[in-house]
C-alpha cells in the first residue's frame, strides 16, 4: 500500500480547471461522502498519476501498457477511484476483491469461464484469487472501482453485470423497508426488494430495487461502489449538490454518509458491492 498512499498524496495537485466540476469532485468523497462517475465522462490526463500494476496484483503482458489513476478513497486496505489502462494486455491475480464500472473505452476480459467484451456502462465483480487477463482494445479505457486489497478468503469469482441488464421480479425478494436501513422516507411510498448474491464478512454484494420516492439515508453502514442497472436516480450530498445518475452510471460512497436519494423512475435497480462496518 505504500506506493498507493504516495499516489494518493500526489492527487492534491492535478488539473487547473479554474472551478470546473472535475476539480470540485476530486475531494468530494471526503467532503460529502460521495463521488459520481458517469458513463462516457473521462477523467482528464492531468488528474491522473502513474500507478504500479504490481500494487494491485497486476503483471504486464505487453510492456508498453501504462496504468494511471485518480484515487478518491484510501483507507487501510480499501482503495477507490478511477483506473486508466492504455492499449494492450495485462494479467491480474486479485489480492482482494473489487467492484468496477467501465466509463470510457473498450476491453476484452478472459477468465477460466470465457471471454467477455466490455464497453461503457458494463461492470464486473472480481473476488480474491480470481485470475483475469485484460486487453484494452481502444487507445485506453477508464473505469471507476472500489478495491479491498486484503479481501477475505473465498472461492475466486468473476461476475459481469451488463449495462441495462435488469433483474426480473422473480429473482428479487423482500429486504425490509427503508426505515430498516436507517433511512427516512421523505416523499412517496418507495418499496424495497432485492437479491443478495454474496456475503463473506465484511464484503457484501447484490442488487436492490426501489419504487419511486425520496429518502434521507441517515446512517449508511457500508463503504460502497454501486452502478445503476435500471432507471434514474438523484443523490444529494451534504454540500447540497445533486448528482443525477442514469443506467450505467456509478458512485463511490463512504460509510456514515448522510444523503438524499430521489428514486426518479417507476423502478430503480442498483448493483452494489461494499464493506460493512
Amino acid at each position: 500500500m505504500r506506493n498507493v498512499l504516495l499516489a494518493a498524496s500526489l492527487l492534491m495537485g492535478g488539473c487547473d480547471h479554474d472551478g470546473s466540476d472535475e476539480v470540485a469532485e476530486r475531494s468530494l468523497v471526503d467532503a460529502t461522502g460521495i463521488v459520481v462517475y458517469r458513463t462516457g465522462d473521462e477523467v482528464p490526463e492531468c488528474d491522473l498519476v502513474p500507478l504500479d500494476p504490481q500494487e494491485f496484483g497486476g503483471e504486464l503482458i505487453d510492456a508498453d501498457v501504462e496504468w494511471s489513476g485518480r484515487l478518491d478513497l484510501v483507507s487501510d486496505t480499501l482503495v477507490g477511484g478511477v483506473l486508466q489502462a492504455t492499449r494492450g494486455k495485462y494479467r491480474v491475480v486479485y489480492p482482494g476483491s473489487t467492484h468496477v464500472t467501465i466509463h470510457a473505452g473498450k476491453l476484452n476480459v478472459t477468465t477460466a469461464t470465457g471471454t467477455f467484451k466490455l464497453k461503457p456502462g458494463d461492470s464486473y465483480l472480481a473476488t480474491t484469487g480470481a485470475e483475469v487477463e485484460f486487453e484494452t482494445v481502444s487507445a485506453s479505457h477508464q473505469a471507476s472501482f472500489l478495491w479491498n486489497l486484503a479481501g477475505p478468503e473465498r472461492p475466486p469469482e468473476f461476475v459481469v453485470i451488463r449495462r441495462g441488464d435488469e433483474l426480473p421480479a422473480s429473482e428479487l425478494g423482500p429486504v425490509g423497508t427503508w426505515e430498516d436501513l436507517d433511512s427516512e422516507v421523505l416523499d412517496g411510498d418507495p418499496q424495497l426488494s432485492g437479491r443478495i448474491d454474496s456475503f463473506v464478512y465484511p464484503e457484501i454484494a447484490g442488487t436492490f430495487q426501489s419504487t419511486r420516492g425520496a429518502v434521507h439515508v441517515i446512517g449508511n453502514g457500508t463503504d460502497e461502489h454501486g452502478v445503476v442497472r435500471l432507471g434514474k436516480m438523484t443523490m444529494t450530498g451534504s454540500d447540497g449538490v445533486a448528482h443525477e445518475l442514469k443506467t450505467g452510471d456509478a458512485f463511490l460512497m463512504k460509510h456514515g454518509t448522510e444523503l438524499l436519494w430521489s428514486l426518479d423512475s417507476k423502478r430503480v435497480q442498483v448493483h452494489f458491492w461494499g464493506l460493512t462496518q
